[in-house]
């Protein structure tokens, strides 16, 4: 009987099956520095970490401080913050060669984000040659402190039981849930998937909780399932709220 649900399951979810990974927030991450990463260069620039599920196979760039960036995503985990000081929306660019042979830089695609917003994730997809992006408001007003919150980065629509909160997610949609006390405790985590008007359970995980963290997971959908791969995963980030800006810094 198991084996005939989990079938059921995997046919509704585009062959995702039930699995988490819990990686390092981006503060316990080795950083990586190199000379054309998009750095902090002042106050009220952008601040995003990148999401993708696997590793593009060629180096993507934005235009930061008069220059191209060289963006540095981490497969299936939030990468360190990038910066950038332009307007909305941020344009994707590769590196490519012009009619006489000469390297160029080609955009591929874009992600727009809220006018007053610093702090995002921005959650990449390759489509064929372009990329997209959607972007994840992390400021208080997206998510405060004492709260968790699930995302739904999948193609399927989901049921998802957060603690005292139950919601039906389409893809994209959020739920959060907020504590009031800072005593440690422990909240259920449940997601399902809908099947002939009925829910079937596909995760299930009991976390714990205490002071006035923020918790995000980002579940998705990993790709092309080969030998003992599951599709289906969990990122889970944790912080104490928007990373705070350096006082005095300017262009």
């Amino acid at each position: 009987m198991k084996v005939i649900i989990t079938l059921l399951i995997t046919s509704v979810l585009l062959g995702l099956l039930a699995n988490a990974q819990d990686n390092l927030a981006p503060a316990e991450m080795d950083l990586v520095e190199y000379s054309d990463f998009p750095a902090m260069r002042h106050v009220d620039d952008l601040g995003f970490k990148i999401m993708v599920t696997s590793l593009f196979k060629e180096n993507i760039y934005i235009r930061h401080d008069k220059d191209y960036k060289r963006l540095q995503p981490t497969r299936e985990a939030l990468s360190q913050t990038h910066y950038y000081d332009g307007a909305s929306p941020i344009v994707f660019y590769r590196k490519g060669l012009d009619e006489e042979g000469k390297e160029v830089f080609v955009s591929c695609g874009e992600a727009s984000f809220s006018s007053g917003t610093k702090d995002i994730i921005l959650a990449m997809r390759q489509n064929g040659q372009t990329y997209s992006g959607v972007t994840i408001d992390m400021s208080l007003r997206g998510q405060p402190l004492s709260s968790v919150r699930f995302i739904n980065f999948t193609p399927a629509n989901l049921v998802v039981l957060l603690n005292d909160q139950q919601a039906s997610l389409l893809p994209g949609e959020d739920v959060v849930t907020q504590f009031k006390s800072e005593e440690k405790q422990y909240f259920k985590f449940k997601i399902g998937a809908m099947y002939e008007d009925e829910a079937k359970l596909i995760f299930s995980n009991r976390y714990p909780f205490r002071g006035r963290m923020r918790q995000l997971f980002i579940g998705y959908a990993a790709g092309n399932v080969t030998g003992s791969d599951v599709p289906f995963r969990v990122i889970s980030h944790r912080d104490r709220g928007p990373e705070p800006r350096p006082v005095g810094l300017s262009n």
